[in-house]
This record gives structure tokens, sequence and C-alpha cells, in this order.
């Protein structure tokens, strides 16, 4: 069985962000040959694996396929690649905890056991001689989205960024995200490939856009603005389209509207000479439309004298965001709201970074050695301004540079054998809260402990009868009860392919779910995370428990009947 300590992510694409690039990102091979052994396994303790690799649809073999064997842990590949038969073996494997994968030009990659391409599958545990055989890998091929862009006139619209939107959750709320895209040609065409099977929202807008005559003084600038097929302004008025694998979705027609659009002008505020402009990046995006907005019209050099102008501009509420990153790093962020007409003399003030310290403290039976601390990062989310990262030194200190004022969410990796027990600044505990930090901010004291608890266990089918079978490439979760106010707590891993699972996870209370295929962001959505609550096993864990349970399955056609009864459209 595998045994690692899960920490706590964000389950919405910053991320998710960090976890929406793990699961739904294409994977990418490096070259086609095997890898070395290690030196320290012996000769009659190497594994091997092979079977097969095939068309999801058509069922065929695949010749030249790239499959890895890649070791959880420290990410180290071996390599092959499938014969004319759709057959590949890799040998010279050492033990150990491996991901199998595998991708063709053509095809969405996937990995062994997943339920759908590009989602993560269970985890191979390679014992000394094993031969690893039957390993069938089903690649589905990449979907196509075609369609023209025209303007009101039906005229074609060149060099047009058009996107694939997918509707997610991400703390509580409906978010978008790009999930692919293309330009149009000069005959107002585009194409995107690479689509996954699933619902989208398509975006088409002229960033850039520079009109052939200016407008009149006093009247407002008409000018193409963002749309959603086929011709809506907002993402909630668009119609959504359906792919399936491998599907050539064509015709999708976006009709680009010109609308009348106002300015933001303004001027930075801050002591910088225009050498230093060339280190400032300056951006405005929407707070209405949910993650899928952004100005169609784009910046105006910033001049000498520090004045900006954006165009392009639609009635409603946005954020200016503004950094400098010279020496020292300066930066602003602003809130305005712009109504039916220009917004003039907007003063955006930047202010200086600062910088944080803090340190890492252990309780608990194993005493702190020297070095305990290595290879630890703290990361600093930023909802209001940039990420941050630092590596903590052999000490248990670390310093933050360059940070802005605003909220941060904490990211961090335990410590072997510990978890994260509380997190103060000064006097007042911000476990599981978003960061407030401004200047004099500090120390920032992160508690460790190495009480960390244990679960352990097996996914069987969801068929309530004696020796229901096991049920191998689930996927678990444990959400913590009640989730955090940063919307973190939400932890999930895979089983090993004997349905298998060991999670070791911070004391608390938990409810765990084994999904046939995991709703990952839509358990950000409280009305579906209460519907499925009797779904759940409720387990209690106190320092160093060591907890063994039995989850059912959630198929996937029990999943369809949640997302009914709590109104959620399904993903």
């Amino acid at each position: 069985m595998r045994s690692r300590v899960l920490r706590r992510r964000n389950l919405g694409l910053a991320g998710l962000l960090l976890v929406a690039q793990t699961l739904y990102s294409q994977i990418t091979f490096g070259p086609a040959q095997p890898a070395a052994p290690q030196n320290s396994t012996r000769p009659e303790d190497r594994c091997t694996v092979e079977g097969h690799i095939r068309d999801a649809l058509t069922q065929e073999a695949i010749a030249r396929a790239s499959v890895q064997v890649r070791e959880q842990q420290s990410g180290q590949g071996y390599f092959g690649i499938s014969s004319s038969d759709g057959s590949f073996r890799i040998e010279n494997i050492p033990p150990g905890q491996y991901r199998i994968l595998a991708s063709r030009y053509g095809y969405l990659s996937a990995q062994y056991g997943a339920r759908k391409p590009e989602q993560p599958g269970p985890l191979a545990v390679l014992t000394p001689g094993q031969h690893l055989t039957g390993i069938n890998i089903a690649l589905t091929p990449q979907a196509l989205v075609t369609g023209k862009v025209v303007d009101q006139d039906g005229d074609p619209v060149s060099y047009a960024n058009v996107s694939l939107l997918a509707r997610t959750w991400q703390r509580g709320r409906v978010r978008y995200w790009t999930r692919g895209g293309g330009n149009t040609n000069d005959a107002g065409e585009y194409r995107i490939s690479a689509v996954s099977a699933g619902k989208y929202y398509v975006l088409v807008s002229r960033p850039g856009y520079v009109p052939s005559t200016p407008p009149e003084p006093g009247k407002p600038d008409v000018r193409p603005v963002k749309t959603f097929y086929p011709s809506a302004l907002r993402v909630e008025l668009a119609t959504p389209i359906e792919v399936q694998a491998g599907q050539n979705v064509s015709g999708i027609d976006i009709r680009l509207q010109k609308i009348p659009t106002y300015h933001i002008r303004g001027k930075i505020i801050a002591g910088m000479n225009s050498a230093s402009n060339t280190q400032l990046t300056f951006n405005i995006f929407s707070r209405d439309d949910q993650g899928a907005s952004f100005v169609s019209g784009g910046v105006t050099s910033i001049t000498k004298e520090q004045a900006f102008d954006v165009a392009g501009v639609l009635p409603g509420s946005y954020v200016i965001q503004a950094t400098n990153y010279g020496d020292p790093k300066l930066g602003a962020r602003q809130e305005l709201e712009v109504g039916e007409g220009d917004l003039n003399d907007v003063q955006v003030t930047l202010v200086p970074s600062f910088s944080i310290s803090g340190q890492l403290l252990f309780e608990g039976n194993s005493p702190y050695t020297a070095g305990a601390s290595r290879n630890t990062f703290i990361n600093l989310t930023g909802v209001d301004n940039p990420g941050l990262t630092v590596i903590v030194k052999d000490d248990g200190t670390f310093t933050i540079e360059n940070v802005l004022p605003g909220k941060y969410r904490l990211g961090v990796n335990p410590p072997a054998g510990t978890y994260l027990k509380s997190v103060r600044i000064q006097n007042q505990e911000y476990l599981g809260k978003e960061l407030e930090l401004t200047p004099g901010a500090g120390p920032l004291t992160l508690l460790f402990s190495y009480g960390v608890a244990e679960v352990s266990g097996i996914v069987r089918d969801s068929q309530d009868e004696p020796g229901r079978a096991i049920k191998p490439s689930s996927s678990i979760v444990f959400v913590s009860e009640p989730l955090y106010e940063d919307g973190s707590g939400i932890y999930w891993d895979t089983t090993n392919l004997d349905g298998s699972f060991v999670f070791k996870l911070a004391p608390g209370r938990y409810r765990a779910y084994a999904f046939e295929d995991l709703p990952l962001d839509q358990l950000q959505n409280p009305d579906l995370l209460k519907q499925l609550e009797s779904k759940g096993t409720e387990v209690e864990l106190e320092e160093r428990d060591r907890k063994q349970i039995q989850l059912s399955v959630i198929s996937a056609e029990e999943m369809q009947q949640i997302y009914a009864r709590a109104g959620v459209e399904p993903p």
C-alpha cells in the first residue's frame, strides 16, 4: 500500500489551479527510450510492465504511442513505444509506486485505469521482480471545434481570439476557465484542436483593437466587444456546445457584437522614472463575469508621465492591478465602477512591497532535528496579487520578499510525518483562513505536529450484497467538516490497482467518499455537497489514530441522479 500526507488544497483551478492543471493538462513525455535502472536495484529485483495501446472508439491497435511508467514520488520515468500491434514492453524498472501513462499525436493523453482522458489513474505498486501484464490503455481521439467569426454586417473578422470555456466551481462560486483556443485566419475561420469531451462556451474577442477613425469627442467609442456563441454579451445568455469524444463539431459561427464602449483614463502615482516603465504590468479585469471576462480593448502604452488610457470598457465593476518589478517592487489594486460614460482622472497609487519573516515549530514525540524542515516550501497564493514561494531554511526559518499588501491563501508541504496544526500571525490564528498581509505584519509562525492520523481501507462495488467485488480505479475524497473559511479542506487521491488506499490526515472530522467518476471541481458546490452527505462515511480522527474503513463506490449513474436532486448542471 502507499502512504503519504495529503496537503490542504483549494479545488477549483488558481487553482484548481494547481489541481486543475494536474488533472486536466496534457501530459508531456520525454524521449522514447528506456531509462537506466537504479544502481542500487539488484537485477533480479527489476520489474517489467507490458500491455497494449488501442483506440477507445474503434478498438484498433495504436502504433508508435509513447508509454511512460512514472515513479510517484521522484517523477523518474521509464519509457517505451508501442509496436504495430499496439503492444509495448518496458523492462528494468525498480520496485516502487508508479503511474502508467500513454500519449500519441491526435489523441488525448491517458493514464492506465482512469475513467476519462487526462484524469488520474490508480497507482501500480511494483514488488521486487514483478512482471505486470495486461496493462491496456485506450486513447481517445482528440475532438475538433471549428467555425467562423463575422461582424454584424456578416463580413469575416480576421485575427480574433476564440476560446473554449468550461463551467466549474471554485470556493462556492461558479467560474469559467479556458480549456483551449485559437485565432481566426484572414477569412474569419478558426479551428480548435485537442478538445476533450464535455460542455463548453465559446468566446470571441478582439484584444488590442484599434478603430480606423477615433470617436468624436463626447460620444461613446463604438467597437467590437467580447461575444459568446452565438451572439451573447454575457455567458449566462450564451448557448453551450456539447462535444463528444473524437467529434468534429463544425459550424460554430459567432456574430461579433459591436456596441458603445467607454474609456478608463488616469495616472499611475509613484516615484518612477520612464526607464522603470519597462518593468510595469498593468491589467484590468471584470468582477462581474465569473472569471470569463476581460476588457476587449486593451491599454495604451504608459506615457513618461505614467498616464494610461484603457479602451473598450463596458459598464460594470472592475479591478485595476498594476505591478512594477523594479527594486523595490511596487504594486496597486483598485476597484472601480464604470457607468454610461468615460471614467477619467483615475489615480492608481503604487505602494512598496515588504517582507514577512517566519519560522516552523514542531511538537510531538519525535524531537526536532536540524534539517527537519529541509525541502519544505511556503507558498502565498494571491487573492489580490501574484503568488510567492520560498524554501524554508534548515533551521526552520524563512523570509518572503516582495510581498504586496492584500489577501493571500497559504500553501505548505508538511515535513514528513507531520501535519499543519496552527498558523499564527502574532497572537491571531489563521489556520484555514485567508491571510490579510500589510507592512509590519509578522512574524508568521507555522506549528507542525508529529501526531498525523492514518486512514486505510478498500473500495467495493456499490451493490449492497455479500461478497461484492472490490472496485479498483476509484477516486477517494475526504471532506473536512466543516470546510475551512478559505475554501480548503478537501483531500483527494486514487486507489491502488487492488482497490486499497491509505490517507494521512490531520486530526479532525471528515466525510469520506469513493467515486467512479470524480467530480473534483463540483465538490466546491455547497448544494452538491449537501446531497452527497448520505453517501459518505463519517470518520473522526484523533492524533496518531490508525483506522480502517470500507467505502462503497458512487457510480457515474448515481452521480447523475444526485446532480438532478441538487438542481446542479452536470459537468
